[in-house]
C-alpha cells in the first residue's frame, strides 16, 4: 500500500498540503484458501549459520478481507550437510584428520573442534557423515588396524624362514605403535568389544588369522629344525603384550631410556624382543639338556 503527498500548484494563497491515495489504496479483491496456499520454498540465504531460510505463505486479515502475506520462517538444516559452495570434504578427510590427533593427542580429549580445524572443516560435516564423535573415531580405528593387519600379512609373504618371519612381525608392530601409540588401547575399547559388523570382521583379522599365521610358521620352524613346538596363542600373546606396553606407556620408557624415545631406541628394543622370542623358540630345549645335573 502506498500513499503519495500530491501538492497543489505553487500559489502565495496556498497553505495546506491534500493527501490523496492511489489506486494500490483500494482492498484487493484476490482472497485464498488454504488449497491456494504455495508450499514452502527453501532459501539459501543463511546456510552458512546452519539453518535455511525459509519462505511461506500466511492468510491474513486487512479491512474485513482476507489477503495473502509472505512471512519467512527459520527453519533449521539437516544435519552437518555440507554447502553446496563448499569444497568438497569427504569422509576420508576426517578419517585422515583424526588419525594425526590420535598421534599426538589422547582419544578422549579430541573434540569436534579440534577435528575441524585439522581438517580446515565445518564441525557439522563430522554429524553429517558419522553421526558423533565416537563413530569417527571408531572409523579412523578400523581404518588404522585394517593397514596393521595388511602390513603384518606382507611381511610373512615376505620372509624367507620362519625366523625373519617372527621378526618381521615384531618390527611392525612396534613401528606401527611407536607412530601411533594409543592405537592399542583404542583397538581393545573400540574393536575387540564391539559388536559391529566391521569391528567383528577386523577382530577376527587381528586375532584369529594371526594366530593361525603364527601356527603356520611355528610348524615351518619345526619341520626345518628352528624352533621347537610351542602354543602359538601364547606366542600371539607373549609378542602384543612386549610391543604394545612400551610404546603405550612412553614416558615409562623415556624415563628409563634417559631422554625422549628415538629411532634408534626402538631398533635397538626391536633387536632385543626379537632375539628373546627367537632365543626361546630355539635354544629352550638345547640349554636346558646342556645343564649340569646336580649331583
Amino acid at each position: 500500500m502506498k500513499i503519495v503527498a500530491t501538492t497543489a500548484p505553487t500559489s502565495p494563497k496556498t497553505k495546506k498540503t491534500e493527501f490523496k491515495p492511489q489506486a494500490a489504496m483500494a482492498a484487493p479483491t484476490a482472497v485464498a484458501t488454504a488449497a491456494e496456499v504455495p508450499p514452502p520454498r527453501a532459501c539459501r540465504d543463511c546456510q552458512g549459520n546452519g539453518r535455511s531460510l525459509q519462505r511461506l505463505h500466511r492468510v491474513e486479515s486487512w479491512r474485513g478481507q482476507r489477503i495473502l502475506v509472505e512471512a519467512r520462517k527459520w527453519r533449521r538444516r539437516r544435519q552437518g550437510r555440507p554447502k553446496k559452495a563448499a569444497p568438497a570434504v569427504g569422509r576420508e578427510a576426517l578419517i585422515a584428520a583424526t588419525r594425526e590427533l590420535m598421534k599426538t593427542m589422547p582419544p578422549g580429549q579430541i573434540t569436534r573442534l579440534d577435528i575441524a580445524r585439522a581438517a580446515g572443516v565445518d564441525p557439522n560435516l563430522i554429524r553429517y557423515y558419522f553421526g558423533d564423535r565416537s563413530a569417527l573415531l571408531i572409523a579412523a580405528v578400523l581404518q588404522a588396524g585394517s593397514e596393521l593387519r595388511e602390513r603384518q600379512a606382507r611381511g610373512y609373504a615376505e620372509g624367507t624362514s620362519a625366523r625373519d618371519k617372527i621378526r618381521r612381525r615384531i618390527f611392525i608392530l612396534l613401528e606401527t605403535l611407536y607412530q601411533d601409540p594409543s592405537l592399542h588401547h583404542l583397538i581393545i575399547e573400540r574393536i575387540i568389544h564391539s559388536k559391529s559388523k566391521p569391528a567383528r570382521q577386523l577382530r577376527n583379522d587381528l586375532v584369529y588369522r594371526t594366530c593361525d599365521e603364527l601356527a603356520v610358521v611355528i610348524e615351518e620352524g619345526v619341520a626345518a629344525g628352528e624352533f621347537r613346538r610351542v602354543d602359538h596363542r601364547h606366542l600371539f600373546l607373549a609378542t602384543v603384550g612386549a610391543c604394545s606396553f612400551p610404546m603405550a606407556e612412553r614416558a615409562l620408557f623415556a624415563e628409563l631410556m634417559g631422554a625422549a624415545i628415538s629411532e634408534a631406541d626402538l631398533q635397538a628394543y626391536a633387536e632385543f624382543i626379537s632375539g628373546v622370542f627367537l632365543d626361546g623358540l630355539t635354544m629352550h630345549e638345547r640349554v636346558r639338556r646342556s645343564r649340569p645335573r646336580n649331583s
